[in-house]
């Protein structure tokens, strides 16, 4: 904005030209995550699963949609790509620069956004509890920690600065909490949210209180919610689990009443219903790897495991909007595909003694 002149259209070309770059390269880091994958046990997968991925990725409806969109969605997708490759080939061979790396790329997710952030603890914890927790093994996920503290410090340093107290890496976790636990129907972000955005009074609190305690004063109020209503609360977080995994088919919420989304223009229904059908489809795949037990052959399942549990997990208490789980159902749509580009164990077998017969020839 400083090099366009300020906010203009100038600007908001330059951050929409630079988000399909990032873009790009999120796509490309992916396929690198998948060829890592396939490096593993090549002749476990089929070959189309490369390009499959890259594709599913390239054209997937919430990412295509997100490059026009000026919020950090592009770079959490390309950053979490990022963190994913680097922690794959760590966990191969954790050597010093290795372990700097993987800790900075993962400082650089949390500073994007923290919702990822337990993605990155994860792979650290992954790490140590492989080496047997020896204290010699335990070096190179100490020295990642150590890294991914040093890359988020300058920012905790800046908000002690900004905020005269001590926030972690974003002040509004507690007015998040707050969004999802509410007397407002608050699956997803309705149009009448208690928001400072929409809500005169809360504008009013906002602007009395400061930032800080504002967020502290919702959360206060979303932890008397719940105590008051737990069985509303638990009902709620189904229907998020729900949304977050298979979208919201019937339109039961909207962000506006009475305007679901088989009524509004045809771009916005061939937009939903894209979104909504490869979304059920993923999901019933990944239903399926799972029954069948090809979840588990999978190479680096628990790291696999640990986005799929963890990425979408904060929005369940929350509010699970689209855009904020398009990265998931993605991710969802990636652990899918891999999952059916196993090949059978009768195939592998077929495969190693045709090449066991060749060699003998």
């Amino acid at each position: 904005m400083k090099i366009a002149g300020g906010v203009n259209v100038q600007a908001a070309q330059i951050i929409l030209y630079l988000q399909c770059v990032v873009g790009a390269a999120g796509v490309t880091t992916f396929w690198l995550v998948i060829r890592k994958l396939i490096d593993a046990n090549p002749s476990s997968f089929a070959r189309w699963l490369s390009p499959a991925v890259a594709v599913t990725v390239c054209f997937w409806p919430g990412s295509v949609l997100s490059a026009a969109c000026l919020w950090d969605y592009v770079w959490q997708e390309a950053a979490l790509a990022l963190f994913l490759y680097l922690a794959l080939v760590w966990s191969e061979n954790a050597t010093l620069a290795r372990s700097v790396l993987v800790g900075l790329s993962g400082s650089l997710l949390a500073l994007i956004n923290i919702t990822p952030g337990p993605i990155v603890l994860a792979a650290f914890l992954l790490m140590a509890l492989g080496s047997g927790l020896r204290p010699k093994a335990r070096k190179m996920p100490a020295v990642a920690a150590l890294c991914f503290l040093v890359g988020i410090a300058p920012w905790l340093m800046r908000n002690m600065v900004v905020f005269h107290t001590y926030v972690p890496l974003r002040s509004n976790a507690g007015f998040e909490i707050f969004q999802g636990n509410n007397p407002v129907e608050c699956i997803l972000n309705p149009y009448h949210a208690p928001h400072p955005d929409n809500d005169p009074n809360e504008l009013r609190k906002y602007l009395d209180m400061g930032e800080v305690r504002y967020c502290r004063y919702s959360l206060h109020r979303a932890v008397q919610y719940i105590q008051a209503h737990p069985t509303q609360t638990v009902r709620r977080i189904v229907d998020r689990v729900y949304v977050t995994w298979f979208t919201d088919l019937t339109s039961h919420w909207v962000r506006y009443p009475d305007v679901p989304w088989w009524t509004k223009k045809l771009r916005s229904k061939v937009r939903y219903g894209a979104s909504a059908t490869l979304m059920v489809l993923s999901a019933g795949c990944f239903l399926w790897g799972l029954i069948r037990g090809r979840f588990a052959l999978l190479p680096y399942r628990y790291m696999f495991a640990a986005v799929l549990i963890l990425l979408p997990l904060p929005y369940y208490p929350t509010v699970a909007d689209a855009p904020y789980t398009a990265t998931f159902r993605m991710c969802v749509a990636i652990t899918s595909l891999c999952m059916m580009a196993l090949k059978p164990k009768r195939i592998i077998a077929a495969t190693a003694g045709n090449r066991a017969l060749e060699t003998a020839r």
